[in-house]
């Protein structure tokens, strides 16, 4: 059964007699779950809620009476559901239920169509409390049953919805690779005496394998982080097996070609994908810092022209063949030049930041361009790296660097950055790599010295 495993299942019930059969039968299934009896005092600040829920049993009539009005009972639930899921929480699903038939069922979906609408659940589940356990939360007779009909129906939904359940799955191969994790780096010493004494000291050897030398001068904290920054290499080894093997339930219905990709959204999702919002650090790798020094713009012009696709200039006007086309490649790098952003980005390696060996950080620089002017950019130069267009802001854009303006500055994270630069953001790992690479070929190309 496809339920999360990592505690993000919540029930929300002023009567915790009624709460506590449902609640015994997910501890039984080893689904943890968190409680609201729906008092505010004891709900989460609003905007704290920072759990995500991906189920949520929800009793309609939290009020405590025997027939609130239509009114009385929007409020109440408007007033829980903001506290208990937050803006972000997507995406989930929602059982609601009630002690009596004639409750509003619609009720729900009216609140997060009109009031709601920035935590709006993907799916819906209506059921009837009383089916399963009486006012007092005795279980009614085939409560077994019932129960794992419940269940069942739950998992029919997630069926329904095969990219939420698929997604479900993931987190919930990532919660047992986590625990695997722990349990293989910490069992050695499990079974020894002093186990606080032990752990400390193996958490300091994992932050002294990662930090390296500096480990014994870092701080505390930074410590730890390194510790935690080795755990993760473990960890990913071993959630890429567990992604290789582990269960995909329903995996033949997930993929359609029923909708066209649009190129907003998968520049939306490159987004995700390819940078961070990061960027308290301007030395950290990967960084992505803007230049908007005047002082620079001959270098950056110098630059474009050495990346400049004269070639696609020709294609676009066969009509001029054999002519001077030097007016055409002057005014579309005016073009280029009034839509691009100059930028310069941190190729100094992660291990390097982070045990503090750098002393001069390695930089390239490049530009943005938006993508309807990645066209003019030499690309199947060895020189030249160009990423996957991203969103940036309300425009489309792509990274595009020329290998051959690789150079070195003085690292100092502690001081101010120079005046005309920013960081703009960081570059994911991956991204990053793949330009350290092409660097590196680009660099190590070493030829033969022979006699013909």
């Amino acid at each position: 059964m496809h339920i999360p495993l990592n505690g993000r299942i919540a029930i929300v019930d002023d009567k915790i007699e009624q709460a506590l059969p449902l609640i015994n039968i997910l501890a039984q299934k080893k689904y943890p779950c968190q409680y609201y009896s729906g008092d505010l005092r004891y709900l989460p600040e609003e905007g704290q809620a920072l759990n995500d829920i991906r189920i949520l049993f929800l009793d309609i009539n939290l009020l405590n009476e025997a027939s609130p009005s239509v009114s009385a009972l929007k409020s109440s639930l408007i007033g829980v559901l903001n506290r208990v899921i937050s803006r972000s929480n997507f995406p989930w699903m929602l059982i609601y239920w009630s002690r009596h038939e004639d409750e509003h069922d619609m009720l729900v979906k009216e609140i997060f169509d009109t009031v709601l609408t920035d935590r709006k659940p993907i799916i819906y589940l209506s059921q009837q409390k009383s089916d399963y356990f009486s006012l007092t939360g005795e279980e009614k007779e085939g409560f077994t049953t019932k129960v794992d009909g419940l269940f069942g129906k739950i998992v029919e939904c997630l069926a329904k919805e095969p990219a939420y359940q698929q997604l479900i799955t993931w987190e919930n191969m990532v919660h047992r690779s986590t625990d695997k994790t722990l349990k293989e780096v910490f069992n050695v010493i499990h079974e020894q005496e002093s186990w606080r004494d032990n752990a400390e000291f193996l958490l300091s050897r994992l932050g002294e394998s990662y930090a390296g030398k500096d480990f014994k001068t870092a701080s505390s904290e930074e410590k730890i982080r390194s510790a935690f920054q080795t755990l993760n290499a473990v960890f990913t080894d071993t959630q890429e097996y567990e992604t290789s093997y582990g269960l995909i339930p329903n995996a033949d219905s997930l993929f359609n070609d029923t909708k066209s990709a649009d190129k907003s959204d998968i520049a939306k999702i490159n987004k995700k994908l390819l940078v961070s919002a990061d960027k308290h650090n301007i030395c950290y790798a990967g960084m992505v810092i803007e230049d908007k020094d005047p002082a620079s713009e001959q270098l950056f012009q110098g630059l474009l022209n050495d990346s400049f696709n004269r070639e696609k200039i020709q294609k676009e006007n066969p009509e001029v063949e054999g002519k001077p086309l030097e007016n055409l490649y002057s005014r579309q790098r005016q073009l280029i030049r009034k839509s691009w952003i100059k930028v310069h980005v941190v190729v100094t390696p992660l291990c390097d930041v982070v045990q503090r060996k750098v002393i001069y950080n390695r930089m390239v620089q490049g530009f943005l361009l938006p993508e309807d002017q990645v066209k003019y950019v030499q690309d199947k130069s060895e020189a030249i790296f160009v990423s996957p267009p991203f969103q940036l802001g309300e425009q489309t854009f792509a990274l595009v660097l020329n290998l051959r303006y690789f150079y070195t500055t003085p690292f100092d994270p502690k001081k101010a950055a120079p005046e005309g630069l920013s960081p703009l953001f960081r570059l994911r790992q991956s991204l990053l790599a793949e330009i350290q690479s092409k660097l590196a070929r680009h660099t190590s190309r070493q030829g033969v010295l022979f006699i013909g």
